[in-house]
């Protein structure tokens, strides 16, 4: 577990093209109400990331330069880094390059991709590095063994990383392991991994009846995705993580939308506390509300979350 890890918390730049937020949907402003009092919480606005050139650029040398300037910002501890729309994930080839940084692991450090897409297409002319073709280099540059955990994969995965493993949960897919329906990964899988881990959450790997990111999402669960963090927490040392994937983009059911920005919050919170170890029983409670709940607002998920980390 990151029990000793900051929490990381950065605003989509202003001027990306994507939707603006309002002051109570805001991931950055829900995690400052919820998690806010604790010392552990280090929150980025947009307009400090845009001078930053944070989340902006497309070439690895910029990327990683960017990133990197936030160091100063966090002490050498493990990071929780959590972000918004999937559209920015290429930015985890910088967040590994300060993890290794900052964490300085010894022996072995694998990568460890949740997505509903292996992201592995081949770095485009010019060095441009986009959400869907970034793992390739990232794995490369950073020496990282990659473990991939998703839907869509399949034999061309193994056939660009010779040394790379991957777990599917759609049956139409051959993976060379599979998801068990509690959300268990095979042990198989488990053994095979890195003994030091940086953990991608890219949260299309969910079910859309889970949180909304606007790409096509997988079949995943909140509570199976839980079961895997667990179950990779007990034997492996997690350096550090980010987590994305909410947005509001197509999203088109009017008054309901609140519950949709409602319900992907909560994810986040949860997903979050599961990293740092926090309770288990409250993790649960917070669980059962967000599973059972459609109808959630704001305000509820600002309540759920509060509860969770008494």
């Amino acid at each position: 577990m990151l029990k000793q890890a900051k929490i990381f918390v950065l605003d989509d730049p202003i001027g990306s093209g994507k939707p603006s937020w309002s002051k109570d949907q805001g991931i950055r402003n829900f995690f400052e109400e919820t998690f806010g009092d604790r010392s552990d919480l280090v929150t980025v606005s947009s307009k400090f990331a845009e001078k930053k050139q944070i989340l902006v650029s497309h070439n690895p040398v910029k990327i990683k330069e960017s990133i990197m300037s936030l160091g100063d910002l966090v002490p050498d501890s493990p990071l929780i880094t959590v972000y918004g729309h999937g559209g920015y994930h290429h930015h985890t080839y910088g967040f590994t390059a300060l993890a290794l940084e900052k964490i300085k692991p010894i022996g072995e450090v694998g990568y460890v991709h949740f997505d509903n897409h292996n992201d592995l297409g081949i770095l485009e002319p010019h060095n441009y590095l986009g959400c869907g073709s970034f793992v390739l280099k990232l794995c490369k540059d950073r020496g990282m063994t990659p473990f991939l955990i998703g839907q869509y994969f399949n034999k061309t995965v193994t056939d660009i990383f010779k040394n790379a493993k991957y777990v599917v949960q759609n049956n139409s897919y051959k993976g060379e392991y599979r998801i068990l329906p509690s959300g268990r990964l095979p042990k198989k899988f488990v053994n095979e991994l890195s003994p030091n881990l940086y953990l991608s959450f890219d949260l299309d790997l969910l079910s859309d009846t889970q949180i909304n990111t606007g790409y096509n999402q997988g079949i995943v669960t909140l509570p199976q995705l839980l079961t895997m963090v667990k179950q990779i927490s007990k034997k492996h040392n997690i350096i550090s993580a980010d987590i994305l994937g909410f947005t509001r983009e197509n999203v088109y059911y009017g008054h309901e939308t609140e519950y949709y920005d409602a319900k992907s919050l909560l994810c986040y919170s949860i997903l979050t506390a599961q990293l740092k170890g926090i309770n288990q029983n409250k993790i649960n409670e917070a669980l059962n509300m967000h599973q059972k709940n459609k109808y959630l607002k704001i305000k509820d998920s600002i309540k759920i979350t509060k509860n969770m980390l008494i």
